[in-house]
């Protein structure tokens, strides 16, 4: 069992996105992304490009407003765990399929926003990027 403390603290998920701010630094300014951690859609990490910064913030027993965000991602709360000693698994889960992806915004959209750059730089097939 993986302990909660480690999945929910705020400054290993800063940690973490402060190591892969290099995918993260080529959204648009103003975009919105979250991590859905574990089972339920109440633990998530949100990370919004702001200019010139990333900024994040990990929500436990919250809620989303999913219109203001324009792709999720899902992962188990072990893999989470994992994520947070080694971020460079990230590249690792995605090609095992272990990163769950959905996008609420057209193709218009995602260029706009520098997702279809994210979703190529992370290495999601083609089918998954524009």
């Amino acid at each position: 069992m993986v302990k909660p403390v480690k999945i929910h603290d705020n400054n290993l998920w800063d940690k973490f996105v402060k190591e892969t701010e290099s995918y993260w630094a080529v959204l648009s300014p103003g975009t919105v992304i979250a991590i859905f951690i574990g089972e339920t859609d109440k633990n998530f990490l949100l990370i919004e490009r702001k200019e010139g910064t990333v900024e994040s913030k990990f929500n436990i027993n919250n809620s989303l407003n999913m219109m203001d965000t324009g792709l999720f991602f899902t992962i188990t709360e072990e893999d989470a765990s994992d994520l947070l000693d080694d971020s460079s698994l990230l590249t690792t889960f995605i090609k095992e399929g272990k990163l769950g992806i959905f996008c609420l915004v057209d193709d218009y959209a995602m260029a706009e926003k520098g997702l279809d750059t994210l979703l190529s730089d992370l290495g999601f097939a083609p089918s998954c990027a524009i």
